[in-house]
């Protein structure tokens, strides 16, 4: 009973297979040339893609970066002129205000005997001389005395360039001129400052009836008051002037050349410059359609909400009438710092982007190519490899299955068989006899193996002389 071998139990007939992955990986343990070809390839399939994906992550954030910081130098380089208009108008001003022409008509008394004409002709010469779209002479008081359509003498001292002129100091400022004091000034202004609002996508709800027919009637102006003295030095009056900026594309149009000059962005892309009241663009280069300018049109309600509400700065892609633009919009405030206002520039981002793509695939593609050549090279450089290594594998696994040559017997002493040392040095290998059962090494070949040197076998007791030879 002891002897006999309980038979093996009958495979199920409808076994699972094992899985796809599991016979991979099965015959990735046995297969030293898979194993070779994963530590060739693995540094070219698994790091290639992950470089490439640092370098688009990298470029594209890098790039967009690079963008924000020319937008913001472009709104500084805009406030800058903006500024600098300002203060053109104020500096001519202060000349008329000092002009020996406006001190011979004082000393001749004209404040006091009414607005001859001589004076209303200074004026309207002057205003057109330095662009100002009017012209006021006030007395001490802050009323007009000569310029404008008023039907009855104003008072202008409740504006704050006025007021602190009126107190001996030039100022100037920004200011929002409601249809009325336009009528008053100059019918022609109110009728300049009407611009019909253009229903707009992205723009945040409004009050007024844009999609019928409603329209921006106010108007954004540079308001300028120079006090002059008469020759006691005792203040006479004040020089008021402004500039109408509803629909004035002379100064967006220099400002956009000053901004973006020739050969300042790729190949078509194009610079824009844009003066807003509240969210209404009422001067602009940037076209709706067949060359027409947007006037009219609102910002997105993402720029007004941080930039009227918040007084924030927007620096970053904006979506800009009908089309993406890489933009920059800062906050325009009147003499009492309330916010009346936006000036934006920003350039067309399509045609930048559409570069940084082009330039990262022709990048990728060199990746590939460099990759796919390294992986040949690398292939066939394996080849040497892949090929002792398989017939050590081959030999050692014929070992394991002791599928060896017969020997009927050991070979002589100090043989050796293709350079490796014979076996009486190193192990002893069964060879077959007669019958065909394998017999015990003799003695004098385990003392010869005790007795081999130390790089052939683990260290063992002292051993004894072999009692007898080959």
């Amino acid at each position: 009973m002891g002897g006999v071998t309980p038979p093996s139990p009958a495979p199920r007939p409808n076994a699972p297979r094992p899985h796809m992955l599991k016979r991979l990986a099965a015959a990735y343990a046995e297969s030293v040339r898979l194993k070779l070809l994963a530590l060739v390839l693995a540094p070219l399939l698994v790091g290639a893609p992950v470089l490439l994906m640092i370098v688009w992550a990298w470029g594209t954030q890098g790039y967009d970066q690079l963008l924000v910081n020319k937008v913001s130098s472009d709104l500084g380089t805009a406030r800058q002129f903006f500024d600098r208009v300002q203060m053109s108008l104020r500096n001519g001003l202060e000349g008329v205000a000092t002009s020996h022409r406006l001190a011979l008509l004082l000393e001749r008394g004209v404040l006091e005997r009414g607005t001859p004409a001589d004076l209303r002709r200074l004026l309207d010469e002057e205003a057109e001389e330095h662009g100002l779209d009017y012209l006021l002479l006030l007395d001490a008081g802050g009323m007009v005395r000569a310029g404008g359509s008023f039907a009855v003498p104003a008072d202008r001292s409740g504006w704050s360039v006025v007021r602190e002129a009126l107190h001996g100091y030039a100022q100037h400022g920004l200011e929002v001129f409601a249809p009325a004091e336009l009528e008053a000034l100059n019918p022609a202004l109110r009728r300049a400052a009407h611009t019909p609002l253009v229903p707009t996508r992205a723009a945040r709800p409004d009050p007024r009836n844009v999609e019928n027919q409603g329209a921006e009637d106010r108007g954004l102006v540079i308001q300028v008051a120079i006090p002059f003295d008469g020759p006691d030095g005792r203040l006479l009056g004040v020089l008021e002037g402004g500039v109408l900026l509803n629909g004035n594309q002379g100064i967006v149009d220099r400002l956009n050349t000053i901004v973006y000059q020739d050969a300042s962005l790729p190949l078509g892309s194009q610079g824009t410059a844009t003066l807003f009241l509240g969210d209404t663009r009422i001067a602009t280069n940037v076209r709706l359609f067949e060359g027409q300018r947007a006037l009219g049109t609102r910002a997105s309600q993402a720029v007004a909400d941080k930039v009227l509400d918040r007084g924030e700065p927007w620096l970053g892609s904006a979506f800009v009438v009908n089309d993406t633009y890489v933009s920059g919009y800062q906050p325009l405030a009147d003499t009492a710092g309330r916010r009346i206002g936006m000036l934006y520039v920003g350039f067309l981002e399509s045609p930048l982007r559409d570069t940084l793509y082009k330039a990262l695939a022709g990048l990728f593609l060199l990746f590939l190519l460099v990759s796919g050549l390294g992986t040949l090279v690398g292939l066939r450089g394996a080849r040497a490899i892949f090929r002792p290594l398989e017939r050590m594998a081959g030999v050692i696994a014929r070992i394991e299955g002791a599928r060896i040559p017969r020997a009927s017997a050991p070979p002589p002493a100090g043989t050796s068989w293709g350079g490796w040392p014979a076996p009486s040095t190193i192990f002893w290998i069964p060879w077959r006899r007669g019958g065909g059962s394998f017999s015990a090494p003799p003695r004098s070949w385990t003392a010869r193996w005790r007795c081999a040197p130390p790089r052939w076998r683990r260290p063992t007791p002292p051993c004894a002389a072999p009692s007898s030879s080959w």
